[in-house]
């Protein structure tokens, strides 16, 4: 396990963001432990981001935000999808939900590939026309990463967890993918 840093966190942003992210470090410990090698690089445009997989960090240090400004929301909820425990995922997901923005849409094709269905039926349930453009448009910049990791996880945890009382055609991670076809 490692600590991030305020370095780390720049990587997990566009550069654009760099000065809410010092903002939000003058604020918050942000005392974020990451696993050893975790993530994945993901292009935005012209520039690469690396989203973590899995972070171990307490939610609780980030319950009063609303003071801050909605980039800084944004950053924070963003990050906090990528939490260790599924309920926060899940809560934070809500919180960027419909997308927006095509940073939120790098954080939230994250989540397609998650295992928790909870999670998979809120962003099915908030696919709007933008959203799925936003998506495709992310899917586009990172065609290897959509079908070597997200497309793979999801057929994966369809076999492990649902398939004994689910059709391949009507798990809620299959409907979102055809969505984006």
């Amino acid at each position: 396990m490692d600590i991030i840093n305020k370095k780390t966190i720049y990587s997990c942003f566009p550069q654009k963001f760099h000065n809410d992210i010092d903002s939000l470090y003058e604020r918050y410990s942000f005392n974020v432990v990451c696993e050893n090698n975790n993530g994945y690089e993901i292009n935005i445009g012209w520039e690469k981001i690396l989203i973590p997989y899995r972070i171990y960090l307490d939610e609780k240090e980030f319950t009063h935000i609303d003071h801050l400004s909605p980039r800084q929301q944004q950053i924070i909820h963003c990050i906090l999808t990528r939490n260790h425990d599924g309920f926060v995922r899940q809560k934070h997901l809500k919180k960027i939900m419909p997308i927006q923005e095509i940073r939120s849409a790098v954080y939230i094709l994250h989540l397609i590939g998650d295992y928790v269905e909870q999670i998979l039926l809120d962003i099915y349930d908030n696919l709007d026309f933008k959203s799925i453009d936003l998506l495709k448009q992310v899917i586009a910049f990172n065609s290897l990463f959509y079908d070597q990791v997200i497309k793979s996880r999801v057929s994966n945890y369809w076999y492990c967890y649902h398939r004994r009382h689910c059709r391949q055609e009507d798990y809620v991670g299959v409907k979102i993918l055809a969505q984006l076809q």
